[in-house]
């Protein structure tokens, strides 16, 4: 059995990017509600900010224009980016951002299938956005600024794990879900999504998102919640991803059927047949522009 010290290891890996600053800064603009009140002085601090990283602003005027934002007219300068996305979807977008650059890594996809990798994340983020829509008035709280966000980050720990131990970590990938957490936490001492959560915790992210990452697997599906959290949503992304994988068009009926126990729990906050495809069918439509955002079009 394999001892690892997660958070020493993780904060000595020089090949991980970089604590995004800006997502910091970002985010302390976000807790001081003047900061997002549109003024100008609020305005020119914002884009000082984006501006003073040269990397973030170059992509950000970039992505903004993709179709994956829906812009009807095009973005040519900063304060249009601020004014069109907003602060929160800013800063959502450079934690986005500072994720993939895990692509960058050479040991880590040695181990893991970099498309197989990138489209399940992605996946599981725009279906998690989705149902926060959809299961707005069952939420306690409007998620849908940080449901895409969480889904990007959910799964970020096997990545950390497999740079760590690569030959190791390999055969579990052939494990479920469930059995692979199981089989990490023998082998190493820790699972990916302790993992995922000392490397989110040391690049300084939100609290809400880290607690998401941290309990994507424990939706109670005897005593169901009253109201569902971002970490339940995000639950119900990778189950529904289990079962629809990369599907252009699945029957929302036979989802349904092949697992009563989800079907129940989505069934008791109001998500039958009829609402599930509507769900599915704005996730078609979604997956496409964001395979496209992040180059996931056909691309291994």
């Amino acid at each position: 059995m394999m001892n690892i010290d997660i958070k020493t290891e993780i904060e000595s890996m020089d090949q991980l990017p970089p604590s995004p600053l800006t997502v910091k800064k970002l985010s302390e603009m976000i807790a001081n509600e003047d900061d997002i009140g549109g003024n100008e002085k609020s305005m020119s601090r914002i884009i000082a900010t984006i501006e003073a990283d040269s990397g973030l602003s170059g992509r950000l005027l970039s992505l903004s224009n993709s179709a994956f934002f829906g812009v009807s007219a095009k973005v040519n300068t900063l304060r249009q980016v601020v004014v069109f996305l907003g602060l929160i979807e800013i800063r959502n977008l450079a934690m986005c951002l500072t994720v993939m650059e895990m692509k960058n890594l050479q040991t880590a996809w040695q181990c893991l299938d970099a498309h197989e990798y990138w489209e399940e994340t992605v996946s599981v983020a725009c279906l998690t956005q989705i149902l926060a829509r959809e299961l707005k008035a069952e939420c306690a709280e409007n998620f849908y600024d940080r449901g895409f966000t969480a889904g990007i980050m959910h799964n970020i720990g096997k990545i950390v794990l497999a740079e760590l131990r690569p030959e190791a970590y390999k055969p579990l990938l052939e494990l479920s879900k469930t059995e692979r957490l199981a089989a990490e936490q023998q082998q190493f001492g820790v699972t990916s999504i302790e993992a995922a959560v000392c490397l989110l915790q040391s690049w300084q992210f939100p609290l809400d998102l880290i607690d998401a990452i941290s309990c994507q697997t424990r939706f109670d599906v005897e005593q169901k919640p009253r109201f569902l959290g971002l970490s339940d949503l995000l639950y119900f992304g990778c189950r529904l991803y289990e079962l629809i994988g990369s599907e252009s068009e699945p029957d929302p009926a036979a989802v349904l059927a092949a697992d009563a126990e989800l079907a129940a729990s989505l069934g008791h906050y109001g998500i039958d047949q009829k609402r599930l495809k509507k769900v599915l069918v704005h996730y078609g439509a979604r997956i496409t522009d964001a395979r496209n955002f992040f180059g996931l079009d056909g691309a291994a």
